[in-house]
């Protein structure tokens, strides 16, 4: 298996790798190999740009935390993950719609729909059927009943 975490995060990075070290002396039969890159200083990252998108490409699992970064790094990152066939975990909202845990998936369009002013304008009573009952989230009980889920909500 193959991670490979990008971040801003000096600290997570660092203890990130001591608990990689600790688990291959635990675990040496294990196969997990872990590629972490930090890239708040970006200028000292482009040399190896080409390399770390590739880690990102080819990774089982990913974890992207870009706060801070260019728009520039936020795209490159973007298309590599778009490329990644692994999960990916993307933290804050630069390539945020390129999460995907198994078959969810932030950029499937869910949470996506805008819907016009007009629709949305007026009492809470004029569009969510369970406003009445004081809870006002009729559409999360609706999204959660059409996929098979009611039984974990609330009853209203």
């Amino acid at each position: 298996m193959k991670m490979t975490v990008v971040s801003v995060a000096t600290e997570s990075l660092q203890t990130l790798r001591e608990w990689y070290d600790r688990f291959l002396r635990s675990y040496p039969e294990r196969e997990l190999q872990l590629c972490t890159w930090y890239v708040a200083r970006e200028d000292q990252i482009r040399c190896s740009s080409a390399r770390m998108m590739e880690d990102i490409r080819t990774a089982d699992l990913v974890l992207i935390d870009l706060m801070g970064c260019s728009e520039d790094m936020i795209n490159s990152v973007g298309n590599a993950l778009e490329e990644c066939h692994g999960n990916r975990i993307v933290i804050g909202y630069g390539c945020r719609d390129k999460t995907r845990l198994g078959s969810f998936s932030m950029g499937s369009g869910m949470g996506s729909k805008k819907r016009p002013r007009s629709e949305w304008q007026g009492s809470a009573e004029d569009h969510d059927p369970h406003a009445e009952n004081g809870c006002g989230y009729g559409e999360i009980h609706s999204i959660a009943k059409n996929q098979g889920h009611e039984q974990c909500l609330p009853h209203w």
